[in-house]
């Protein structure tokens, strides 16, 4: 599934920092806990968190999904709106 596996690629590249993962993909947070669920997702990442900074997703790194949902860097929309 299409959503799923953009979901998912999403929370890798914040190292599962689920706000950042759904203000990268313009959608609520509620709406991407509900889209994890609705998906199969762990709603929280297993194993340990790294110790470091919090993460920060550049335009840049979401440039590869951009171009492979054809749409602007910065912003992976999910259905469309």
């Amino acid at each position: 599934h299409l959503e799923r596996e953009i979901i998912l690629k999403m929370l890798e590249v914040t190292a599962w920092n689920r706000k950042a993962a759904a203000h990268a993909l313009s959608i609520s947070y509620p709406a991407l806990l509900y889209k994890m669920k609705e998906a199969g997702l762990p709603l929280k990442r297993a194993g340990k968190r790294p110790k470091g900074k919090p993460t920060v997703v550049s335009d840049r790194a979401l440039a590869g999904d951009a171009q492979m949902a054809q749409i602007r860097p910065g912003r992976v929309p999910l259905f469309g709106k």
